[in-house]
C-alpha cells in the first residue's frame, strides 16, 4: 500500500471518526446553540442571505459569469469549478437519500437515521455546506491570497444553515469535508494534470 493510498485512508478514517461524534452530540450542541445564537431580525436576514447566494441557480450563474470574466484557461476552469460543482451535488443527492435523517427542525430530542419521508429525510449532509467548501476550495487553489477569505464565507454559509434549523452541526462538518475533497480531486487530476500552462506559470499565477 503506498504512503498516498495511506494518507488518504487515515484522513477518511479520521473523518468519519469526527463526524460519528458529532452526529451522538447533535442533540446536545443544537440545544446549546439555540440558547446562545444571536437574536434578532438581523441575524435571521444574514443567514437567509447566505443561504440564497448557495442555491442551485445562485452557483450556476457565479460559475457562468467567472468563466465569463477570466483571462485565461476558460474551458478548463469551467470543467473544474463546474464539474465540481455538479459532482457534489450529485453526491450530496444519493447520500441524502440513502441517509434519510431528519432536520433539526423536525426533531425534537431526537436525532436518527433511516426517518420516516414525513420527516423530511434530508439533513445529512448539508448540501450548502458541501457547495460552499468545494467553490472555496477550488478557488483558494487558484487564488491563495483570497483563501482566507473564500473560506470565511464558506463557514458563514455553514453557519446560516445552523442557524436557520436545517442542518446539524454533523451535517454540515461531513458536507465541508465532502465538498472539499471533490474539490482537490477536480483541482489535482483536471487542472493541474492537463492545464497548458506549465508548473512555473500555474504557480504565478496562484500567487496573483
Amino acid at each position: 500500500m503506498n504512503s498516498v493510498l495511506k494518507q488518504s485512508l487515515k484522513r477518511a478514517f479520521a473523518v468519519c471518526a469526527v463526524t460519528a461524534v458529532l452526529v451522538a452530540t447533535d442533540p446536545f450542541t443544537m440545544g446549546l446553540y439555540r440558547h446562545v445564537a444571536p437574536k434578532g431580525r438581523w441575524a435571521e436576514a444574514l443567514a437567509q442571505a447566505l443561504t440564497y447566494s448557495l442555491e442551485l441557480h445562485m452557483v450556476a450563474i457565479g460559475i457562468v459569469l467567472y468563466t465569463v470574466l477570466v483571462r485565461s484557461e476558460r474551458l478548463r476552469r469551467l470543467a473544474v469549478i463546474g464539474g465540481a460543482s455538479l459532482t457534489q451535488a450529485m453526491t450530496v443527492d444519493v447520500v441524502k437519500t440513502l441517509a434519510a435523517r431528519p432536520r433539526p427542525a423536525d426533531l425534537s430530542d431526537a436525532v436518527v437515521f433511516g426517518a420516516a419521508d414525513d420527516l423530511g429525510g434530508r439533513s445529512f449532509p448539508s448540501g450548502h455546506a458541501t457547495s460552499a467548501f468545494a467553490l472555496a476550495t477550488v478557488l483558494a487553489a487558484w487564488y491563495p491570497r483570497w483563501r482566507v477569505a473564500f473560506y470565511t464565507a464558506a463557514v458563514l454559509v455553514t453557519w446560516s444553515r445552523i442557524h436557520l434549523d436545517r442542518h446539524f452541526p454533523g451535517d454540515c462538518f461531513m458536507g465541508a469535508c465532502l465538498g472539499s475533497y471533490i474539490a482537490l480531486c477536480f483541482i489535482r487530476y483536471v487542472w493541474q494534470r492537463n492545464s497548458h500552462l506549465n508548473r512555473a506559470e500555474i504557480d504565478a499565477q496562484q500567487r496573483r
